[in-house]
């Protein structure tokens, strides 16, 4: 019985622990995150999807499958976001 109870005991202090909150981030001080983020990322995924299936209808001739031309559409948006 006396096992027991220490083992009984021993379960919330192995199961709880102390998470701490760090407000210093700047993310969390902005106004609304996803309102800032959201369109930016789906202008970025619609021009992924029209660039892709554009890409992809040019190399069919070639017998290139749709990663080629994904990839290729991924080089030029690196290269348009950071001036290359």
């Amino acid at each position: 019985m006396a096992s027991e109870a220490n083992a009984a005991n021993s379960i919330p202090e192995l199961a709880c622990y102390i998470t701490k909150f760090d407000p210093d981030n700047k993310i969390w001080r902005s106004d609304n995150v996803i309102a800032d983020r959201v369109p930016l990322l789906s202008i970025q995924i619609a021009y992924n999807i029209l660039a892709s299936s554009f890409f992809h209808h040019i190399l069919k001739p070639f017998n290139l499958p749709l990663t080629v031309a994904q990839m290729l559409v991924s080089v030029h948006l690196h290269m348009c976001v950071y001036q290359i």
